[in-house]
């Protein structure tokens, strides 16, 4: 927001204030600025009756809008306050979660421990009451009226992520936590900022996965990639569907089995780096195949990769199709080096290249209405467009 900006205070009372669950469970989270924001809403609140003027905060917390503005996102994460636009913003505040129900929040409670550790969030948990709970007869006081009914109280929940759900649903398949704590935590964020529940999340993160483990950071790539408006040649087209129809291992393998050579050690361990800082595998095969036309030894230079790997990571590359717009960026302004094939050179050197050369399934309108048989020829069809660059390497 703006030190211009206008907002509007929800209509109905200020929630009741909790100063001991604010201090107690807030504080260590969201800071002195947020926590003195959160305080002079509720001391202003009007109902809705006036605008209030973001300046007017601004001078009277002295703060500089910075700080202003993180503290209000800080509010938000911890849904002690929410914004809604239309024709104008309005501001409503939440009270702050009880000691148990504040415990065993999905969101909260690993970011408290975040914040004081272990040992300082166990002193704060309730004593578990001992022996077996009595139950009162309500039937006795109420004569029947509660029969038949569904007595069982649903809780309301801002989560969308179930990581009780999730869990089992990890032990049910091959994937595991690379770090359960910060991994659920950030999994309750994705689900919050992108609007997804937990069946989407496991599809995510089984796609996305490296060495069997979660991989947050390739999981936000896959977030955030948009659509590239960009006219790819027959060439750069059939390799963008190759580097998305199959791991970057097995890219490589088909490259490197044009050179009559096999995939060494070094060259998984420089795949496995990539993932691991968060590369997806389209991308790395993009960069995977720029090293493989930029020389003809039989191994990836791994130097080479790793340097162009950091632009990418600078440029916030997420897409094969961002990977080739970016190389052709490089290559115009100069800073590539001359030995670097264009994806237009390899064009010429190859038969997927050439556009009557290209086969029909690597087509963007295609629908595969393919038998077994033609599903074979397919296959053998892709093989063959990969082994005709071995000419470079005879």
């Amino acid at each position: 927001m703006k030190p211009s900006d206008f907002f509007y205070y929800g209509k109905g009372l200020a929630p009741q204030k909790d100063a001991s669950s604010l201090v107690v469970f807030y504080y260590p989270i969201i800071g002195a600025d947020a926590f003195a924001l959160y305080h002079y809403f509720l001391s202003f609140w009007d109902g809705g009756s006036s605008q209030t003027q973001v300046a007017q905060v601004l001078n009277h917390l002295q703060f500089g809008l910075d700080r202003f503005n993180q503290a209000l996102e800080l509010l938000q994460v911890v849904r002690l306050v929410e914004l809604f636009t239309a024709d104008s913003t309005t501001l409503y505040l939440r009270s702050p979660l009880e000691g148990p129900e504040f415990l065993q929040d999905h969101l909260l409670r690993p970011l408290l421990k975040n914040k004081i550790g272990e040992v300082a969030l166990k002193a704060l948990e309730p004593a578990k009451p001992q022996g077996q709970k009595q139950v009162a007869d309500e039937g006795k006081f109420f004569k029947g009226l509660l029969a038949g009914e569904q007595r069982e109280v649903v809780k309301a929940s801002f989560n969308q992520f179930d990581p009780v759900t999730f869990q089992k649903r990890l032990e049910k398949g091959s994937l595991s936590y690379a770090n359960r704590d910060t991994d659920v935590l950030a999994l309750e964020l994705l689900a919050r900022e992108y609007h997804l529940n937990w069946n989407q999340l496991y599809q995510l993160a089984e796609e996305t996965a490296v060495q069997g483990q979660i991989a947050i950071n390739r999981m936000e790539a896959k977030l955030k990639q948009k659509p590239v408006a960009a006219n790819f040649s027959s060439g750069e087209s059939f390799y963008l569907k190759e580097s998305k129809a199959q791991s970057a291992l097995e890219f490589l393998g088909q490259l490197k089995d044009t050179r009559g050579t096999s995939v060494t050690d070094q060259e998984r361990a420089l795949i496995l780096s990539l993932q691991k800082q968060g590369f997806l595998d389209e991308v790395i095969s993009i960069l995977l195949l720029l090293a493989y036309n930029r020389d003809k030894s039989l191994q990836i230079n791994e130097r080479y990769v790793l340097s162009v790997a950091e632009d990418f990571q600078k440029q916030g590359i997420t897409s094969a199709e961002e990977a080739i717009v970016r190389i052709q960026q490089r290559l115009k302004q100069g800073t590539a080096s001359r030995r670097q094939p264009s994806f237009n050179k390899q064009k010429k050197q190859t038969s997927p290249a050439s556009s009557s050369n290209v086969p029909n399934w690597s087509q963007k309108n295609y629908v595969d209405q393919t038998t077994p048989e033609e599903m074979k020829a397919r296959e053998e069809e892709r093989k063959r467009m990969f082994q005709q660059m071995k000419g470079e390497g005879n």
